[in-house]
């Protein structure tokens, strides 16, 4: 099957009689694993990124491999026995054309098109490092960091001249203080549990995303994880514990979030 290829990375092994893995991502959004020296894929991932096509791939820590794509998404997933087995989803905020990912002491940033800007947008934390109007990103245009010194420079073409904008990159990677709930305007909050000094509670917001923090008693905050499902922001949310089932130790309690476009969304809290 003949396939318009957009990205490529070989896989690094870890012993001399590991197979080599090859990921592949194609115009059509879709994800194969190969191993090198066989034509046929072992494993798909179809339509992952959808039909504009995937713009990146990257290796992380502990053979994490990311994806990017025209989508406004980066993906995670891991390559196990022969299968490509996703783990995280996540979207950049204000974005709509991710063109790379790159990694800058550690840290996944992303480099996005919205317009006529382009952003630099940190995975981790979902914030905006910083942005530069270039004129969008149908031009000639490069990014490079110096990790030696840890700056940045940023060239490209605009009305048929170069132009070139650099920054440190070192201060714009301090990590948060205190970070937000969410990336825009948090709309909603439910206290789902409340236990030897902890609280642990669900905030849904204008990012359209659902997300699960731990509160401690010395003020210490730690988010649990992230849900996005939602096609607008989430505006309400409700917990509903048991079902109607005739089973005595039923103990299960779900959390039902309402948002924009007359959407309702339910789901397992426990």
């Amino acid at each position: 099957m003949h396939r318009w290829l957009c990205a490529v990375y070989v896989l690094p092994t870890t012993t001399p009689t590991e197979p080599k893995h090859l990921i592949c991502g194609d115009r059509a959004g879709s994800l194969h694993l190969y191993t090198l020296h066989e034509a046929k894929a072992q494993d798909s991932l179809r339509g992952v990124h959808g039909r504009n096509g995937v713009t990146s791939l990257l290796c992380g820590q502990g053979g994490v491999v990311y994806s990017s794509g025209r989508d406004g998404y980066v993906r995670s997933l891991r390559v196990c026995e022969g299968r490509l087995l996703p783990l995280t989803v996540t979207r950049v905020t204000g974005a709509n054309w991710i063109s790379k990912l790159i990694t800058v002491q550690g840290k996944l940033l992303a480099v996005c098109f919205h317009g006529v800007k382009l952003k630099l947008w940190n995975v981790e934390e979902e914030q905006t490092l910083l942005e530069v109007e270039c004129g969008g990103a149908h031009r000639s245009w490069d990014l490079h960091v110096c990790r030696a010194r840890g700056w940045l420079v940023c060239a490209f073409l605009k009305d048929g001249l170069p132009y070139t904008f650099s920054t440190s990159i070192t201060d714009k990677l301090l990590p948060l203080i205190r970070p937000p709930f969410n990336t825009q305007e948090t709309s909603a909050l439910r206290v789902f549990l409340q236990q030897r000094g902890e609280t642990v509670f669900v905030t849904g917001g204008e990012d359209t995303t659902l997300r699960l923090h731990a509160l401690q008693h010395k003020g210490q905050r730690q988010t649990l994880g992230v849900q996005r499902s939602h096609l607008s922001g989430v505006r309400a949310l409700c917990l509903v514990e048991g079902t109607n089932s005739t089973q005595s130790d039923d103990g299960s309690v779900w959390l039902v979030s309402a948002g924009g476009r007359a959407e309702f969304k339910v789901c397992s809290a426990v």
